[in-house]
């Protein structure tokens, strides 16, 4: 019995990529189709000693198997930071709906390799696109905007990931941004969806209002973004850890049992988990610089 989708390719050793490769490579490209550390988005941090050791193969094996499955054009793999994109993932997973839209602009954002980031963004804006709902006031067209700044306001929808408790609101928001440059409008956006992810709005709608305001005053830079970012960084995180984190971020360090931790400027990455506890960063950095933790060059 065939079936005509699934979130896993049924077919996969037949692709003409797939078909003449080793028998060991086709089992790791198939198996990081379901390995437990890749996101929503076909995109995440991979241990090779972890990967290894759930497949059984040596880790040798499986770091040459990447570079061999990558020249197949079958992933992009990223061994600064250990990540790993599968670029077929959007032709076997689709996000048709704005909350699913939220959880892959989520899943995208903890990206740290910029190139794994940018491929996986190029994927994602071609699926969206694709399947983008229309809301029940577009179907009923009592919540069209003005034509004069529907663009700025779908742009900022688009950037803050089309949520649900923005796009009844719509044609109210369309009013707020004016005639708002496109720019202003997507810093606007992703101000929205930055500071959604990180839990900081009370009433989603009155936030989405003040930066539509902002914006129409010109007045939502990339630099003040970044700057509220740092200083969100530092309330999670004492300074001292801050400036450790920031010393340190994309190095690599050997430990004691032979996994590799690659610092982050929020967070220490080890075997596919994630550490980010203000004492455990401190303790950690702490073992770095005294160098109990050699680095790996």
């Amino acid at each position: 019995m065939s079936r005509d989708k699934t979130m896993v390719p049924t077919n996969f050793l037949d692709w003409p990529r797939v078909v003449n490769l080793l028998p060991e490579l086709k089992f790791i490209g198939l198996f990081l189709w379901s390995f437990k550390d890749i996101g929503c988005c076909g995109a995440g941090f991979v241990a090779i000693g972890g990967f290894a050791s759930s497949v059984s193969i040596k880790a040798e094996a499986v770091e040459s198997g990447f570079k061999i499955l990558e020249e197949a054009g079958l992933i992009l793999w990223d061994e600064e930071t250990y990540e790993i994109f599968i670029l077929d993932w959007f032709r076997f997973h689709t996000f048709k709906t704005s909350l699913s839209h939220q959880m892959l602009a989520a899943s995208i954002n903890k990206i740290q390799s910029e190139k794994i980031r940018n491929a996986v963004t190029e994927k994602a804006k071609q699926i969206i696109l694709s399947s983008t709902p229309p809301t029940q006031h577009d179907k009923k067209g009592s919540g069209t905007p003005d034509p004069k700044n529907k663009q700025a306001v779908e742009i900022f929808l688009g950037e803050a990931g089309s949520p649900d408790s923005l796009l009844p609101h719509k044609q109210k928001l369309a009013k707020e941004l004016g005639n708002s440059s496109p720019e202003q409008a997507r810093l606007a956006g992703i101000a929205w969806r930055e500071a959604w992810m990180n839990g900081k709005i009370e009433d989603e709608i009155a936030f989405a209002i003040g930066l539509c305001r902002r914006a129409v005053q010109g007045e939502v830079t990339p630099g003040k973004l970044a700057d509220d970012q740092g200083k969100t960084e530092r309330t999670n995180l004492d300074e001292q850890v801050f400036t450790r984190l920031e010393a340190l971020h994309q190095k690599r360090f050997l430990l004691p049992d032979g996994q590799i931790a690659i610092v982050d400027r929020r967070a220490i990455l080890i075997g596919g988990g994630t550490i980010t506890g203000k004492d455990a960063l401190k303790y950690f950095t702490e073992r770095i610089e005294t160098g109990e933790w050699p680095p790996v060059d």
